[in-house]
């Protein structure tokens, strides 16, 4: 699918963001409980905003990743097996760090600065996300009454496709539900009129229309839309459709949606 722009995608788990990126996450230790936003930049940077305005991202390659133009009156660079280290900061301080082995580049940013002694503790402690992270918050269910029991409401299903599709079914935070169907058409539900789809990258075309008594917001190119949102006034919903919809089979989906217990 191509689209104007690097898409940015948001993950709830870093498991899911590794799926995306297909390599193993490496983290600083301690870097899993101050994680607030994972996403993932154009299927190939992962990039972390942690508390305090810290960033970090990891990729495949050597070029530098942090997106930070920034001048500093101090650069340097220093080895740090397996890693080599570039700094840039000022007055005693490093405000941004990049790293590779020659296979994955790494960086980290600050907004206050610390000293460099800090960063060869960050780079040192590098492991995988496994280890690094806390328990993921996305909890997987069998049935949608179990998941409706966790998330707390009742969860509309596509009466369309529920039956004729392999389904996997979530609750995120114990607030979003999400059911993927066929192991891509990703489908969520949760209280409140907020974007709850994670996917922030802008598309070519917007539509928006009614459907029934929802209203609704339709991302894509051209004929086909990849990403739609809509509420009823009571709930948010969203549909992810990475090969892309017609309006016609948006219309049927949102009007099929029916409460099955």
């Amino acid at each position: 699918m191509a689209v104007n722009g690097n898409p940015i995608v948001e993950y709830f788990a870093l498991s899911l963001a590794e799926q995306a990126l297909k390599f193993q996450i490496l983290i600083p230790s301690g870097f899993g409980r101050a994680i607030k936003k994972i996403a993932v930049i154009n299927n190939e940077v992962l990039d972390l905003h942690l508390d305090n305005g810290l960033s970090y991202r990891m990729a495949r390659g050597t070029e530098d990743i942090s997106g930070v133009y920034q001048n500093f009156s101090d650069v340097s660079e220093s080895k740090i097996e397996p890693y080599t280290v570039s700094v840039k900061g000022c007055y005693g301080k490093v405000f941004v760090a990049t790293w590779t082995d020659g296979n994955f580049t790494f960086s980290f940013h600050t907004p206050y600065g610390i000293h460099f002694d800090e960063i060869k503790k960050i780079v040192a402690s590098l492991c995988s996300a496994n280890e690094a992270a806390p328990p993921s918050p996305m909890v997987r269910y069998d049935f949608v009454f179990d998941a409706e029991y966790a998330a707390g409401f009742a969860i509309p299903v596509p009466a369309c496709i529920h039956d004729k599709a392999s389904k996997e079914i979530y609750v995120i935070g114990g607030k979003v539900a999400e059911i993927v169907y066929n192991g891509d058409l990703v489908y969520r539900v949760a209280e409140g009129v907020a974007d709850i789809s994670g996917i922030y990258q802008e598309f070519p075309e917007k539509e928006a229309f009614q459907a029934g008594r929802c209203h609704v917001l339709a991302r894509g190119n051209k004929d086909r839309y990849y990403v739609t949102i809509w509420n009823d006034g009571k709930h948010s919903y969203s549909l992810h459709a990475p090969h892309g919809v017609s309006r016609k089979e948006l219309e049927e989906f949102i009007g099929s949606l029916l409460q099955i217990n």
